[in-house]
């Protein structure tokens, strides 16, 4: 065999071997938080429309594009990272049942951002401890929630949810 035909073989292989590593791959973990569940993201957004009716008419309140899993009020961000990675979290907690109190609402109108603050004993390494309720518009990105500085304190209430880490 000449060597041409050596480094066409040996190519082959390469080509074969990363496509069969690449279709075992599991999918990357995206972040890992608190995904609330149905019966609590209806309420957050029934509870929106009480303390800012004008924000939900003209401000995104659920699908976006490019995101997760393309919802807001939908879930508390630890890390974007996998949860061995976040700092101070038991993972033996992981995909259990958590209950997240909210405890806040703010709003940064020139951010186009608003959230839920809640209080939590989770490690949150994102800033603020938050829920993303609302965006300007797509072009917004959720994460800058947690650049909001002033929230208003409201009659905490509770919201369920499971901690995981969400892949895509």
């Amino acid at each position: 065999m000449s060597y041409k035909e050596l480094i066409k073989v040996a190519n082959y292989y390469q080509v074969k071997y990363n496509f069969q590593v690449n279709a075992q791959s599991e999918p990357k973990v995206l972040y890992t938080g608190v995904v609330v569940d149905g019966t609590s993201m209806e309420l957050l957004r029934s509870k929106l429309k009480e303390l800012c009716p004008e924000l939900c008419e003209d401000w995104v309140a659920s699908n976006i594009g490019g995101h997760g899993h393309e919802q807001l009020n939908h879930h508390m961000t630890l890390g974007a990272k996998p949860a061995s990675k976040v700092k101070g979290l038991d993972l033996g907690v992981l995909d259990s049942d958590v209950a997240l109190d909210i405890v806040g609402f703010g709003i940064d109108h020139d951010l186009g951002i608003a959230a839920w603050q809640v209080s939590t004993n989770l490690p949150v390494e994102t800033g603020n401890p938050h829920i993303t309720a609302l965006l300007k518009d797509g072009s917004v990105k959720p994460f800058l929630a947690s650049k909001i500085k002033s929230w208003t304190p409201i009659s905490p209430f509770p919201v369920e949810g499971t901690l995981m880490e969400v892949k895509g």
